[in-house]
């Protein structure tokens, strides 16, 4: 059993969506322990920030906070699939996942690679990210999955030119589909069969979190 990390490291400067709705994290000392005998921070960020889970009520009034998803969704066998290094503005379809699962196989968990998380601290990574068609979305939903996480910012189009908002997260919110976005080190996975561990903070209402993310071969 070798565990691998998938969480981004949380640390000042770090990216962030580039919206105004979006907070920086910062942590600043407040206690030292030189002047005070401990060491404190003062730990500001966003609910979205670094690797994160979505709760429902990111999109939706109604639905799982993240503190209500159950841990029998997060925590439990899931499958990976290495989609290859992608390039910008690539479309994730319904055969380029379809193809890559194991036939007759019932999956709750699946994580997408497409090593988008080689660009993370560049200007590329919220620019053009990979992003997963309408019947790539659907598959997904019709296979019975729980949870889908994914090494790109977001299963939308950086920016759909439809005046459409996020429809892919709605899409699977509606359907109590959890979400784990900016995921990394996917790479060292074998794709296939891993244990996943994805566990938000317990923070009451809440529409998502940063969350610590790990896995390994099973």
């Amino acid at each position: 059993m070798k565990f691998v990390d998938l969480t981004l490291p949380m640390k000042k400067g770090m990216p962030f969506y580039p919206s105004g709705l979006h907070t920086p994290f910062s942590a600043e000392k407040t206690a030292e322990i030189g002047a005070n005998g401990r060491e404190i921070r003062r730990i500001e960020m966003g609910s979205h920030c670094g690797t994160h889970i979505d709760g429902m009520t990111h999109f939706l009034k109604n639905g799982w906070s993240v503190d209500k998803i159950p841990l029998s969704i997060l925590v439990g066998p899931a499958y990976l699939v290495n989609l290859g290094k992608l390039p910008q503005d690539s479309v994730i379809t319904r055969k380029d996942v379809s193809d890559r699962l194991p036939k007759g196989r019932k999956i709750e968990r699946l994580l997408l690679r497409a090593d988008w998380s080689r660009f993370w601290e560049k200007k590329q990574y919220f620019n053009g990210w990979p992003h997963l068609s309408e019947d790539c979305c659907s598959f997904i939903a019709e296979k019975g999955i729980k949870l889908a996480g994914f090494d790109f910012p977001s299963p939308d189009e950086t920016f759909t030119g439809k005046n459409l908002d996020s429809p892919n997260h709605k899409f699977f919110l509606k359907k109590k589909i959890v979400l784990i976005e900016y995921l990394t080190n996917l790479g060292k996975l074998k794709p296939g069969n891993i244990f996943l561990i994805a566990l938000p903070l317990r923070i009451a209402g809440g529409d998502g979190s940063p969350s610590r993310v790990v896995a390994y071969n099973i």
